[in-house]
């Protein structure tokens, strides 16, 4: 997938508001840079919100020019090594959160979610990619959400 060609937008340091960076690097025509204000690195160009289902579609998981490479195979493969990894967050969330309620923005496949489900945690997520989100859906169970957490209205809002 060529993700030079999707639409842009310009944009400004999401942590401070300030219009004033310098350029990094390029990365595949991103521009990266360092906002001069906060020192934040952000893309000051980003996929315009338009393009955004589009972008996340199988060949964001599958290709590997951008995004990941055998997403599903190499969950499978490495398996144990993501259940140590999520063992961490498990461990970081209950030494960090109140309650056991977790909604997960980008949850992708819904692997986490999945995780924490099976230990007690009520866990919903919000996926922009129809077919991650229709994968956590029913491959788990997971009550999952596509779209974008400024699309979410009262009919749809996960309860957390």
């Amino acid at each position: 997938m060529d993700w030079s060609s999707f639409p842009r937008e310009k944009t400004d340091c999401i942590l401070c508001g300030s219009s004033s960076s310098h350029l990094l690097s390029v990365q595949k025509t991103w521009p990266v840079v360092r906002c001069s204000e906060c020192g934040l690195v952000y893309l000051s160009e980003r996929p315009a919100e338009k393009a955004l289902t589009d972008m996340y579609s199988r060949a964001y998981y599958e290709d590997g020019d951008v995004g990941y490479r055998g997403y599903l195979r190499t969950y499978e493969k490495y398996h144990d090594t993501f259940m140590k990894i999520f063992s961490r967050r498990h461990r970081d969330l209950l030494h960090h959160a109140r309650g056991r309620r977790l909604l997960e923005i980008g949850c992708a496949y819904g692997f986490l979610l999945d995780y924490l489900g099976r230990r007690g945690w009520d866990v919903q997520g919000v996926e922009i990619s129809p077919l991650s989100s229709e994968y956590a859906r029913i491959n788990w169970g997971l009550m999952c959400i596509q779209g974008m957490l400024n699309q979410l209205t009262s009919r749809n809002t996960p309860t957390m």
